[in-house]
């Protein structure tokens, strides 16, 4: 009978103390939700960099578009806009039919437009198909001649060329805005 006893106030005494770990990680979780939410929203620091940065001019690159033309950096019609895209991108399927509304928007043709798809025609059909009526296309590996050139590290990258080459900027909302009359 006083074994039962004694299993009894062993079994209660670990319980107790179960509970009371318990509830004390429960706080400290509480505490550092409470600090996570008092940093700043940037206090990772800025996005990394998908691109050259604005002021940067592009390297020379030639490349062939889907259409058999051929594109570089001196017979892009200037300002343009440039995008970067990747079929294995989902957040590339959200940007695609915005660059292509911009694009749209540019003087008539599309001169002023470059659309760059990494991989294979047939993994980008529906991309190429999207971006070939408003935009020159060239479809290239993602180490291709106009992936260099512009430096590119990451999916969707868009970014505006200015009248000089260089480039206005890399932010993807800010590339597809209007751009403001010269």
């Amino acid at each position: 009978m006083i074994y039962l006893a004694v299993s009894v106030a062993v079994v209660a005494a670990i319980s107790i103390l179960n509970l009371l770990l318990t509830l004390g990680m429960a706080r400290r979780l509480r505490e550092h939700a409470a600090r996570l939410a008092a940093l700043p929203p940037d206090w990772l620091g800025p996005p990394p960099e998908l691109m050259l940065a604005a002021g940067a001019r592009p390297a020379e690159f030639h490349a062939e578009t889907v259409d058999g033309g051929q594109v570089s950096l001196a017979s892009l019609a200037t300002p343009a806009l440039i995008g970067f895209f990747s079929p294995d991108c989902p957040p590339c399927r959200e940007w695609i039919p915005r660059f292509v509304q911009a694009a749209g928007e540019l003087a008539p043709g599309r001169a002023q437009a470059l659309a760059v798809v990494t991989g294979s025609t047939t993994s980008g059909g529906d991309e190429v198909a999207q971006l070939r009526s408003v935009a020159q296309v060239v479809v290239e590996p993602s180490d291709g001649p106009v992936s260099r050139a512009f430096a590119v590290k990451g999916w969707p990258a868009l970014c505006r060329l200015g009248a000089d080459g260089t480039i206005i900027t890399n932010d993807n909302d800010a590339a597809l805005a209007a751009p403001a009359p010269v």
